[in-house]
């Protein structure tokens, strides 16, 4: 077998891969998926999010660099909101040298810390950033329930 030569003298056998450590496994996989654009595996790397309460409404501020309006997607179910954004690979005008710009497809889920009133919410994109203003749901009334 042939042994690689280190720094401290000591050698490895050539058979042995440095991308089999789970360190490497694990920042390499996160590195591959970014560069072919699947932040949606990643997703603290696509779409840092802060969310906020008061009284009324919930609000919540989203970076989405790079996507346009109409490429993002915002969906509320109950407690649950869904940021949904994807966008195409641009096309080469004439023979391409180089191409960092890819295609895109992000998605980022969280729990609201309240119910809203997704009818009646407002969102707008503003230099890469996505406002929502989620006015919080009145809250359900108790009914009573005749015990027969």
């Amino acid at each position: 077998m042939t042994r690689l030569p280190t720094r401290t003298g000591a050698a490895w056998p050539a058979t042995a891969d440095p991308s089999s450590s789970p360190m490497e496994r694990f920042f390499g996989g996160i590195l591959r998926r970014l560069s072919e654009g699947s932040a949606s595996e990643a997703e603290g790397a696509f779409c840092p999010v802060d969310i906020d309460e008061d009284d009324t409404h919930v609000y919540v501020d989203a970076e989405v660099p790079g996507f346009t309006r109409d490429e993002i997607d915002v969906r509320v179910q109950d407690q649950v909101l869904t940021i949904e954004a994807e966008r195409a690979s641009p096309e080469a005008k004439g023979r391409r040298h180089l191409a960092e710009r890819s295609a895109r497809r992000a998605r980022r889920t969280f729990t609201l810390p309240a119910s809203v009133d997704a009818a009646n919410a407002g969102a707008t994109l503003r230099d890469g950033i996505l406002h929502l203003e989620l006015p919080k749901a009145e809250p359900q009334k108790g009914h009573k329930i005749e015990v027969r």
